[in-house]
């Protein structure tokens, strides 16, 4: 989603907290009305909706698989020197 510049909304959950940052690339919800009131509120405000889709194209670049890899093999580089 977020590599198509979709603006991401997710449970508050340990994994999504590494790839969502809250009112930049998208959104934590807790509950049903959580997630309502966040879709209204992109879906009533344009020009916040543009932010957050530009903000979550661009935020997805380190975990493409070229990028994740260059940085695994930083690290075991470090570790070997």
């Amino acid at each position: 989603m977020l590599f198509h510049g979709i603006p991401l909304l997710a449970s508050k959950i340990r994994g999504h907290n590494e790839i969502i940052k809250e009112d930049y690339n998208g959104y934590f919800f807790m509950n049903k009305k959580e997630l309502t009131n966040k879709i209204l509120e992109l879906y009533s405000d344009n020009d916040n909706y543009n932010k957050i889709k530009n903000n979550a194209r661009s935020s997805v670049q380190k975990f493409i698989l070229d990028n994740a890899y260059k940085e695994q093999k930083s690290i075991y580089d470090d570790i070997l020197k």
